[in-house]
């Protein structure tokens, strides 16, 4: 019998060493475990951190994008009042200015092109910091620089363009004078640009149910009717008919 009491209380004596073990080995992964929650909060806020500098980056560079299309709407109404002036100056030039309106048709276009290249950029770097917060933030501190850079680099190159181009226009009416060298067009020949042409009607372009009329070099697109869609221009008696002996709607199909 007291074997018995002997080998239990033996048991017991191991079965609480086994316990105490447990309990210890509870309260070290109850440590561990609070580190680990600690560091993932602490993570949480490192996160959230780079995503509201990630959206000023956004916003800054949304701002930068639309002050340069601003300067460029700005710079693209400056020279239409230059170009007025000029014009005030002499009644023609035999200086071309087309060079001088296509690239800043074309620099505008480049710019509408980088804007929204800028956006697209801007999205898939919001997308990759809500997924991953590895080195986002240089990341973006290098895009954001590359595209400011770009895009000052551009406005420098067409403003110095521009600047170039008027000044060899300016240049060249002041020192060479007035010229009357008004093209000749021809009858049913169509007129895309004004510049240089006598004031007047003319076949246009892009469609045979109008014309254009030239005045003072500038060029104004008009309808033969706001209701009649049938009337096209006969160049060669300056008005809309049903039929014309110039002008082919098959070819503008």
């Amino acid at each position: 019998m007291l074997t018995f009491l002997a080998n239990d209380q033996g048991k017991i004596e191991d079965l609480n060493a086994k316990i105490q073990t447990q309990t210890s080995s509870l309260k070290g992964n109850n440590n561990s475990l609070g580190i680990l929650l600690e560091n993932q909060r602490e993570e949480v806020e490192k996160t959230s951190e780079v995503i509201n500098i990630t959206e000023m980056n956004l916003l800054t560079n949304s701002n930068l994008t639309a002050n340069i299309l601003s300067l460029s709407y700005k710079t693209k109404r400056s020279f239409k009042e230059i170009g007025e002036m000029i014009e005030a100056m002499s009644n023609r030039t035999n200086t071309s200015i087309n060079k001088v309106g296509n690239m800043m048709e074309a620099s505008f276009s480049q710019l509408q092109s980088s804007s929204e290249d800028i956006a697209n950029t801007m999205e898939v770097l919001s997308n990759h910091t809500k997924t991953s917060n590895s080195d986002v933030k240089e990341v973006i501190k290098e895009q954001s620089n590359q595209t400011k850079t770009y895009l000052e680099d551009m406005m420098k190159d067409l403003l110095k363009d521009l600047k170039d181009e008027l000044v060899a226009v300016i240049e060249s009416r002041i020192g060479g004078g007035c010229v009357n060298n008004s093209l000749n067009v021809t009858t049913g020949a169509c007129v895309d640009s004004c510049l240089r042409v006598e004031d007047g009607d003319y076949q246009s372009c892009d469609t045979c149910h109008g014309y254009v009329t030239c005045s003072h070099n500038y060029i104004f697109p008009r309808n033969c009717s706001e209701t009649n869609h049938n009337l096209i221009w006969d160049d060669s008696i300056k008005r809309c008919e049903t039929q014309s002996k110039t002008c082919n709607p098959s070819d503008f199909t």
